[in-house]
């Protein structure tokens, strides 16, 4: 059956909602402003709860909108296109996952990936890693065969830094009972936002290098006017589409293989576009004040989030009826 990936009337008011909220946001600028604590703005957080992002995917009588995975990808595109921080995967996730008025209201939960030694099923032990240390209230603890809602960790002791002042990175031990939904729904779920997250900031880097190359000159001419950058310009915009477009037939299809495929493109797409972006910006490029390097340590730790490349490599290559990974 035939698959429409262009946005419907429905779908383009929700982008143009979230372009409204989360524009004069200005993610990137908050991020160099934030020091330690909390990444999240409250603010924008309660207007999103308020706007329903976090029950967008349930139906109608478990207090959501009745929409679908990919209205939530193309929210959290935005999410990358702004640079936007905060516990919005893991408090999608959990709230679509195991249905709530608080999760729907906004309640943050934090993703928690296994980093040693751990079970995660109707009892969850072991150590975990995460980004949310400072902003979750809860925890979603992730693995490609199931998710458990934890309630409380017994330590969240901080690690070093991320390269993305986004992040709040941090080892958590769990030992506790939990709310449990097993099969990989979860995990493919947070593949293709975390995928969708990707290709924002691929979309990102594009507007940025062409905006910057219209109005920057060389010889007396826009630089953009130069065949070089043109077509460096034209390959970001063909990454960001080729990834925003797998991505939202991830989110259609539900199916492990095609979010890893989508995982894959998308990470490659903020990556090369990130750097190209710094390219096009010359010495600029390297300086805290543009946001590129804000985009490249961004699209560099989402990478990385939920496996190695390699994992995810393979989660393509043995097809359909393999694992999640």
């Amino acid at each position: 059956m035939p698959l429409d990936l262009v946005p419907d009337d429905v779908q383009r008011a929700i982008v143009d909602a979230a372009v409204d909220l989360l524009d004069p946001a200005a993610g990137a600028a908050a991020l160099r402003s934030r020091g330690d604590g909390p990444v999240r703005d409250a603010g924008v957080w309660e207007k999103a709860a308020d706007q329903g992002w976090f029950g967008l995917a349930l139906p109608e009588d478990a207090g959501g909108l009745g929409l679908g995975a990919g209205e939530l990808a193309l929210l959290h595109r935005e999410l990358g296109r702004t640079l936007t921080a905060g516990p919005y995967l893991g408090t999608t996730v959990a709230a679509t996952l195991f249905p709530s008025p608080e999760l729907i209201g906004g309640r943050p939960v934090g993703v928690l990936i296994a980093d040693g030694p751990s079970e995660v099923g109707p009892r969850v032990t072991g150590t975990f890693r995460t980004d949310d240390r400072e902003d979750a209230a809860a925890w979603l603890a992730l693995s490609p065969t199931g998710a458990a809602f934890v309630e409380t960790a017994v330590t969240v002791e901080p690690t070093p830094d991320s390269m993305d002042p986004g992040a709040r990175p941090a080892r958590v031990v769990v030992d506790t009972a939990a709310r449990y939904a097993e099969g990989p729904e979860a995990w493919t779920l947070a593949t293709v936002l975390v995928a969708a997250h990707l290709a924002g900031l691929a979309q990102g880097s594009v507007a940025a290098s062409v905006a910057h190359t219209a109005v920057r000159e060389q010889f007396g001419r826009p630089i953009g006017s130069f065949q070089m950058v043109q077509q460096r310009c034209a390959d970001m915009a063909t990454r960001a589409d080729a990834a925003t477009q797998l991505t939202l037939l991830a989110a259609l299809a539900r199916e492990p293989q095609l979010a890893a495929s989508a995982l894959l493109v998308a990470s490659d797409a903020a990556v090369t576009n990130a750097r190209d972006d710094i390219q096009n910006h010359g010495g600029m490029g390297f300086t805290w004040e543009v946001d590129a390097h804000l985009r490249l340590r961004r699209a560099h730790g989402l990478r990385a989030l939920l496996g190695d490349a390699a994992d995810v490599r393979a989660a393509v290559l043995d097809g359909p009826a393999a694992r999640a990974w």
